[in-house]
């Protein structure tokens, strides 16, 4: 195959140069590059280490490749380089490659950890003890050996419950039932072994929520799914960011900013300066701020996690509160749930006063239908989990637009067009006043004085306007996620999230 190229260095030392140009003839089949010298073809590599992350970038230099005459001679097509050359090549060319070669490092955390120590009766520890914490509903195993000092990690498991038993020559193992790993934090869970047969067994119940942690200065708070189940915080899918109003220092904020719900002001700050994520993936709206996806179905969420104060180093990009959702997974038993909200406007609201003076006899129509569903369980007991879920809103309303600002009616239109024909101005308002635009039916408030405004000598008749449009609400919302385990060390999962909201007139307005 035929190789060549040209590199410009733009440091003033420097020259331009190619390399050289050449043709060569590998064999079909080799099981690496790095047969090529067992094919009679030497080489050399040049490597370059990123400076973050774990990515290698391998680049080919210029003077490694020497080819191999069958007399056993070695020929060299080009004249060696000087040691700045090829330092300034290999740093040109990592800087344009390597970019695309290392793997990006995830910024927040989805995950928890257990730690601890290991100790005797009488305080001191006890070195190579196995610990192994199971996940009540996966049945997952995740091990670890105490170190000589009887310190244990068990870092990055994936939040739940777990069942933690150490094991150790000499003693009676220990078993702590039922502890609660959060997202973002390590629980500490310290053991005191008896003397004993490792075959007898002491078993302690945990379970319960950390009130006070004491390993980081982080202020935070861990919502469990049953709380966001249970709490009347998302009637009729109106968004799940409700729940954060039940933390110290956070208010409504205001502004336009996207919303799930309802906008959020954490400890004076701006509704702007919160920071969301998915399991621990970016989800602010990059344009007003505020969260991009909302996430509605309260069966999805496992954990809702917010950070409100002394962050840590993990987090950025804003000074508010972090607020991330950790999705649900699959689990080694079938379960599911399916819920129905229904609520219409003309059975359960009476007239507000606006209704009442305008003469209005009942409410506007208003059907609101939430269904939400979702299934989870196991493919391969232990290993392989899924787990799905679906949000549906359908919500035929009437929006009962009103103002009291005056516009031509449509009198008045027909006078001002007939008037002044060849004025483009007078034309233009007269086409998209509130009562030339025909959405929505518009019609004359009663309620509101009728007036005439004077253009010339021509009277024109105005009239506030109300303008009742028929909206569509419609969402579909559905989730997929797989989590595999092929080891107790290791994890793969996936999730994927998709939303429909076609909000067909959503943007229409009393004026049109």
């Amino acid at each position: 195959m035929g190789m060549g190229g040209t590199i410009l260095a733009s440091h003033p030392q420097l020259r331009p140069f190619s390399f050289p140009k050449f043709r060569m003839k590998f064999p079909k089949i080799w099981k690496s590059p790095f047969d090529l010298e067992r094919k009679g073809i030497e080489f050399s590599m040049v490597s370059a280490k990123a400076g973050c992350g774990t990515g290698f970038a391998y680049l080919l230099s210029g003077v490694a490749i020497d080819r191999k005459t069958e007399e056993g001679q070695v020929m060299r097509p080009y004249r060696k380089r000087s040691w700045r050359t090829w330092i300034s090549t290999c740093l040109i060319l990592g800087a344009v490659f390597l970019p695309y070669l290392t793997a990006p490092i995830a910024a927040q955390t989805t995950t928890g950890g257990l730690r601890g120590v290991v100790m005797d009766v009488t305080g001191a520890v006890v070195p190579g003890a196995t610990v192994v914490a199971k996940n009540v509903a996966t049945g997952v195993e995740h091990r670890t050996t105490a170190t000589s000092e009887g310190i244990y990690t068990i870092p990055r498991i994936p939040p739940g419950k777990y069942d933690v038993r150490v094991e150790a020559q000499g003693f009676k193992a220990a078993e702590v039932t039922g502890v609660e790993v959060g997202v973002g934090k390590d629980t500490v869970v310290d053991f005191r072994l008896e003397p004993g047969a490792i075959t007898e067994v002491v078993t302690v119940t945990g379970g319960g929520e950390v009130l006070l942690e004491r390993d980081t200065a982080q202020i935070s708070a861990t919502i469990q799914s049953r709380k966001i189940q249970d709490l009347p915080i998302n009637v009729a899918g109106g968004g799940l960011d409700f729940v954060v109003l039940l933390l110290p220092g956070v208010r409504t904020g205001f502004g336009n900013v996207n919303a799930n719900g309802i906008t959020l002001s954490v400890n004076g700050n701006r509704a702007r300066s919160n920071n969301f994520t998915i399991d621990g993936v970016d989800n602010n709206d990059l344009s007003i701020g505020g969260p991009n996806y909302f996430v509605q179905n309260p069966d999805l969420v496992q954990e809702y996690q917010v950070i409100t104060n002394n962050f840590s180093a993990e987090y950025g990009r804003n000074q508010g509160a972090i607020v991330n959702i950790v999705s649900k997974s699959g689990t080694n038993e079938f379960h599911g749930t399916v819920a129905w909200y229904h609520r219409d406007r003309k059975l359960w609201d009476s007239l507000t006063n606006l209704e009442r003076r305008s003469g209005q006899k009942e409410p506007l129509p208003n059907l609101v239908n939430v269904f939400d569903y979702t299934i989870g369980g196991p493919i391969v007991k232990n290993k392989v989990f899924f787990f799905h879920a679906g949000h549906f809103i359908r919500n035929p309303q009437f929006a009962d637009l009103r103002t009291t600002s005056l516009a031509p009616t449509p009198e008045g239109i027909q006078m001002l067009k007939s008037a002044f024909p060849n004025n483009p101005a007078v034309q233009y308002y007269a086409d998209f006043s509130a009562f030339a635009l025909p959405i929505g039916n518009p019609t004359i408030r009663p309620d509101v004085p009728a007036s005439t405004i004077t253009i010339g000598n021509l009277k024109v008749p105005v009239a506030a306007v109300r303008r009742a449009v028929p909206l569509s609400n419609r969402l579909d919302e559905f989730n997929v996620r797989g989590d595999v385990h092929p080891s107790d060390r290791d994890r793969i999962w996936g999730r994927y999230f998709i939303q429909d909201r076609p909000g067909k007139d959503f943007l229409v307005d009393v004026r049109g």
